[in-house]
């Protein structure tokens, strides 16, 4: 009992929903972004968490081990991912596209831009990306393995190959995505699946002259994409 208390505080202090209220989400049907209403998460547990994402184009939001502040700021590391995404049964997210900002120039501003490379003219008005799957593993050997009190000796997490590629969007700015079950799909682990989100690509490489812009071209690197991704586990509300 003690270790799930323990368990349940560290996921109060990852998730940065926890001093939202329970009206938060916003709602969405079918696999296209539509007009947004707010609704709400419904059944017992913690808030369903919340994580900015905020990198430059030709950049994958994934756990790891950084050093880089505009990486800590937007990416967790191991320890972290494996109490946000651990899960018995019911692991849902859904995204949710955030305007671009514009860079200030000769600064980083997201991780890994390019400061060289001009950013886009136009801001994007809508996303698409993948989605993958990456099981939480330890490089040592598991305490307690298979069991609650599962425990990486010294931390030492590292993320599997990633499996399970997704295509999500095209999401309008301010819209969600559909809600993303994941719970049959992933592997059973001690540790948690992450999500690793990649090829990010935006309709602005025409907007300005042309209204009907493909969503094709992956974000340039000299400019910056952002989401917000809300997960729902075993361990939190539920997505109405």
């Amino acid at each position: 009992m003690k270790d799930m208390m323990k368990f349940l505080f560290l996921l109060m202090i990852v998730s940065s929903c926890a001093e939202k209220g329970e009206s938060d989400l916003i709602a969405f049907k079918g696999n296209d972004s539509v007009t947004i209403t707010i609704v709400d998460q419904y059944g017992s547990g913690l808030p369903i968490h919340e994580y900015d994402l905020f990198l430059a184009g030709h950049q994958s939001w994934t756990p790891g081990t950084y050093t880089n502040n505009l990486a800590l700021s937007t990416m967790p590391d191991f320890k972290q991912a494996s109490i946000l995404f651990k899960s018995d049964s019911r692991l849902k997210i859904r995204f949710q596209v955030k305007s671009q900002e514009v860079p200030t120039a000769s600064e980083e501003y997201c991780f890994g831009r390019n400061t060289v490379e001009a950013a886009d003219k136009e801001e994007y008005t809508k996303l698409k990306f993948d989605i993958k799957l990456r099981d939480i593993l330890c490089k040592t050997t598991v305490t307690n393995a298979g069991s609650a009190n599962a425990t990486c000796p010294g931390n030492d997490f590292e993320l599997g190959v990633a499996y399970g590629t997704q295509s999500i969007g095209a999401v309008s700015v301010d819209n969600l995505s559909g809600i993303i079950d994941l719970g049959s799909s992933r592997n059973n682990t001690d540790f948690g699946t992450a999500i690793e989100v990649t090829n990010v690509k935006s309709d602005n490489e025409c907007l300005g002259y042309d209204s009907n812009c493909p969503t094709e071209k992956i974000v340039k690197a000299g400019s910056c994409w952002h989401m917000k991704m809300y997960i729902s586990t075993d361990y939190t509300k539920d997505f109405q």
